[in-house]
């Protein structure tokens, strides 16, 4: 799959009545062409009925369809064969049906921290019920964390120190009299980090609390999400799990994380299954031998 943030995809849940279903595709087209003047010869979209939504009609589009369209030409002419091309949230819906994420019949919250938004994304027995965005990314730090060691524009080393600090250091409460190379100050920049860190999770929350899905249940003390998963690159930026399981209380797991172990542990059955081929080839040919000498044996008498 493929994705880039110029396609400009965007999300949308509608609610619509069993009546339009049939001709849902006309009924689409037709309400994005007026409420955001998209021209449907220009336009990709995909759409789902959700039966487990109030709002029950997921609708994800493009207005950049020469531009998906040439970059598509582009992986192909250079050997790449593209499966398909969606939004951030549609992605983070395949990966966690893909890895069977589903823990229980609650409420899945998937967070995407990607280089200039934060997806945040609601599933609920495998279907993706809302999702919403906020403009702080992974660039939001580095540009401002860039100025404490240049005070200008960022260059590529300031870019590379900063990027050692997220990745190494990261959010901590804990002072330290030690600067990082370059003069980057240490102890500045954790300040700065724990306060942009902090407004960014003012938003995570405004965010959740915004989604209508869960509006009504999401304040009684007993509510609690079935599964809370990160990743994206901002993800890297050490503890930034722990932040964001503090800020929601719940538990948060690594997409990265999942991801690699499961394809560890594929790699490790395949070659499991070759060391068993092999062991059993090794033996087939040893009774095989063991045969044959004995034939032999009993010509020779």
């Amino acid at each position: 799959a493929i994705h880039s943030d110029s396609y400009q995809y965007q999300m949308t849940y509608l609610k619509t009545e069993d009546k339009l279903k049939g001709d849902f595709k006309k009924f689409i087209v037709n309400n994005l062409s007026k409420l955001y003047s998209i021209e449907s010869d220009n336009s990709m979209m995909e759409f789902e009925i959700n039966n487990t939504n109030d709002k029950n009609a997921i609708v994800c589009y493009s207005s950049k369809k020469s531009d998906i369209d040439q970059d598509y030409q582009t992986l192909i002419d250079s050997g790449l064969q593209p499966r398909y091309n969606t939004s951030i949230p549609k992605l983070l819906q395949n990966i966690y049906n893909y890895y069977n994420l589903e823990k229980n019949d609650g409420y899945s919250l998937l967070i995407y921290i990607d280089q200039f938004k934060t997806h945040i994304v609601l599933i609920q027995k495998n279907q993706l019920l809302e999702s919403r965005y906020f403009h702080i990314g992974l660039n939001y730090f580095i540009n401002r964390l860039s100025k404490l060691g240049s005070g200008t524009l960022p260059t590529e080393e300031v870019r590379s120190t900063v990027f050692h600090f997220l990745e190494n250091y990261g959010i901590s409460k804990t002072k330290n009299k030690f600067e990082l190379q370059d003069g980057f100050p240490y102890d500045d920049a954790r300040l700065m980090l724990n306060e942009l860190s902090s407004i960014m999770m003012n938003q995570m929350k405004d965010s959740i609390n915004n989604f209508s899905t869960i509006q009504p249940v999401i304040g009684k003390n007993d509510f609690a999400f079935g599964g809370v998963y990160i990743g994206g690159p901002g993800s890297h930026i050490k503890n930034m799990d722990r932040l964001i399981r503090d800020t929601i209380g719940d538990p948060v797991e690594n997409l990265n994380s999942i991801t690699t172990t499961s394809f560890k542990k594929r790699l490790d059955s395949k070659m499991n299954f070759r060391t068993r081929v092999k062991e059993n080839y090794i033996l087939y040919n040893k009774k095989r031998s063991k045969n044959n000498l004995k034939n032999v044996q009993n010509k020779i008498q």
